[in-house]
């Protein structure tokens, strides 16, 4: 499915994380990088939905923490996690407004 894109995506993914992270250390960027990693877990996510529901070749999950799960099992996982960034948007905006 992104086979093609599979080379800048190998570095883009990885560095676009630790923007991420870096957002999130500094009070003034919190906000953002809470916001970037909200949107970057629903990318994720939107791709395992595409991949399971549209893709006729499911790719194999080797490698990396979560290589023992599912692809169904990572869908739940990641759901979590859009979950969970979700609350913490609205934790930190409740913390800015006191």
């Amino acid at each position: 499915m992104l086979t093609d894109f599979a080379g800048i995506l190998g570095w883009l993914v990885p560095a676009v994380e630790i923007v991420i992270a870096l957002l999130l250390m500094f009070p003034k960027t919190t906000s953002l990088g809470l916001f970037a990693a909200l949107g970057l877990m629903t990318l994720f996510t939107a791709y395992i939905i595409a991949i399971l529901n549209f893709s006729e070749n499911i790719p194999c999950s080797c490698g990396g923490v979560l290589e023992h799960m599912s692809w169904q099992q990572h869908l739940v996982f990641n759901l979590v996690f859009v979950f969970l960034s979700i609350a913490g948007i609205l934790l930190h905006s409740i913390s800015q407004n006191k």
